[in-house]
């Protein structure tokens, strides 16, 4: 399979992951603002897919959802396009220059400033850092569970890499 292939294929999946996720979050009664569901397949993107297809799939996640599901509503579907881009971006550009934890810290950092600045900009004038903070406390069951399963699901499809590419190499 080549290159382009494997990654438009994997943006599938994940996008697919992307529309999954929310809609079992919403089944438990938790919701969305709290879990995040949304935000794992973006972040993962940047890792598995690079900042490219990452950004993509990230920006089309919430209209898709939206068409799907009616959440998240607008405005914030807007707003959560533009926080998932940067999310699958920044992890796609620090992935190799910088350890997979401090990539996900600094593009969970960098979406979150983008979603209240483009939130205060935008819609309604208010103090960006007093949202965020809100939105940190709200979200921080989904905060954990990011910086616990996408590292060891980014190592795990690492050695599983790895093993594959010294198995065929040893084949060959």
């Amino acid at each position: 399979m080549n290159t382009k292939t494997k990654l438009l294929t994997r943006s599938g999946l994940l996008i697919a992951l992307g529309i999954i996720l929310p809609f079992i979050a919403h089944m438990t009664g938790i919701g969305g603002r709290v879990l995040l569901p949304m935000h794992l397949p973006p972040l993962l993107a940047g890792f598995l897919v690079g900042p490219f297809y990452a950004l993509v799939v990230g920006f089309i996640l919430p209209p898709l959802n939206m068409a799907v599901s009616g959440m998240p509503p607008m405005p914030t579907m807007a707003l959560m396009s533009l926080e998932l881009a940067v999310f699958g971006l920044i992890t796609g550009l620090l992935y190799k220059k910088i350890n997979v934890f401090l990539s996900l810290l600094a593009a969970m950092l960098t979406g979150r400033i983008v979603y209240y600045l483009a939130f205060a900009l935008f819609i309604e004038f208010g103090n960006p850092l007093i949202m965020m903070g809100s939105g940190i406390v709200t979200g921080l069951p989904g905060i954990i569970s990011q910086l616990v399963l996408v590292p060891v699901i980014v190592y795990a499809l690492e050695q599983r890499e790895q093993t594959y590419t010294s198995l065929v190499s040893h084949s060959a």
